[in-house]
């Protein structure tokens, strides 16, 4: 009898929902994702059905494995949170491999467009 393999302490854990994100896109969709943080980001991501929805349930997104969102063009929803917060979130999702990252600040109505960097040939 084996033992149970123990998971990698650098393994990060999918965002809520990410795994109903991943299974579609295996089967070849391409989901507009609404990607909810802030105040009451539960309440609002459950609006959506996945695969069309992530929920970041605190403030920690770098503790989140967002390789899910790689080449797709996200809405990223956040309530009640400081620009910056907002900002590093935007980053963090392209770095992950977004191929945009919409920033809405449900707070003040202020919208901010990401993409990745092109880097000179």
């Amino acid at each position: 009898m084996s033992a149970a393999r123990p998971r990698s302490r650098n393994r990060l854990k999918l965002p809520p929902f990410g795994r109903e994100l991943q299974e579609a896109r295996r089967h070849g969709a391409h989901p507009n994702v609404f990607v909810h943080a802030g105040d009451f980001a539960w309440d609002r991501a459950k609006e959506r059905q996945p695969p069309e929805v992530l929920c970041l349930p605190d403030d920690y997104f770098a503790l989140y494995d967002w390789r899910c969102v790689k080449g797709l063009a996200i809405t990223l929803v956040v309530w009640g949170r400081e620009y910056t917060f907002i900002d590093q979130f935007a980053r963090h999702l392209i770095l992950a491999g977004a191929s945009m990252v919409c920033a809405l600040n449900g707070s003040d109505g202020r919208s901010v467009f990401y993409r990745p960097s092109v880097k000179p040939r």
